[in-house]
């Protein structure tokens, strides 16, 4: 079955009524509604820690309403996204303090990496309208200010956060091919960590037996 790229991250309503009857209801305090914010013809709202998201308009305006609606958490998953690094068995071993200069240092390479290869492998399977879109989330966080390793969030950014779980299935089958990405990942983080991550084999070995990236199994979409 041909994969959907699919983009959507949070629930989306499109019943304005709906919005308006749980506004209502705020002073409940079994469902509670705080953060509500609106920007042209979107806005979110959250309850009981789920983000709603409203969003309409043309493609690009509506991943403009999203980026710029949800910059924080846009910005909050890219830096989680680079950060993960860290927690693969080449690295976890080493503990680099999170406040020395080589832990960002090695959290932008990797997602450097992944931006490049994500690009490449992904960006030109998308439909027009995707990429639009995408492009569109990624303008209205740069216009919220978000930014990422010191430059503003590209589209490049929204792309590769939402196809890392996708890409990090690519690392399984034939590690040790002459052609393989974590020969290229060893030898940038080689240069970053001079000791302690061993040898390119060991490294790779040792990368992949972290478990299998978890998969995306559903979402949900009302109206």
């Amino acid at each position: 079955m041909k994969k959907i790229p699919c983009i959507i991250v949070i629930v989306i309503l499109f019943s304005t009524p709906l919005l308006s009857s749980i506004l209502a209801e705020e002073n409940d305090t079994d469902l509670k509604t705080i953060g509500s914010e609106q920007y042209e013809s979107g806005y979110r709202y959250n309850i009981q820690g789920w983000i709603y998201l409203h969003i309409e308009g043309e493609p690009y305006e509506r991943g403009y309403q999203h980026g710029y609606l949800l910059a924080d958490e846009i910005v909050d998953t890219i830096n989680r996204w680079s950060n993960v690094i860290h927690n693969s068995p080449p690295l976890e071993k080493i503990k680099i303090d999170h406040d020395s200069p080589s832990y960002e240092k090695i959290s932008n390479a990797w997602w450097e990496f992944c931006r490049s290869r994500a690009k490449r492998i992904f960006w030109n399977r998308f439909p027009d309208e995707y990429r639009k879109e995408i492009e569109g989330i990624a303008d209205g966080v740069k216009a919220r200010g978000g930014m990422v390793h010191g430059r503003d969030v590209d589209f490049v950014d929204v792309l590769a956060s939402n196809e890392m779980f996708e890409f990090m299935t690519r690392f399984v089958g034939a590690p040790f091919k002459s052609f393989h990405p974590l020969k290229s990942l060893f030898a940038v983080l080689k240069g970053l960590v001079p000791t302690g991550l061993g040898d390119e084999t060991s490294f790779i070995r040792s990368f992949l037996s972290a478990p299998p990236a978890h998969h995306c199994n559903g979402f949900i979409a009302t109206g």
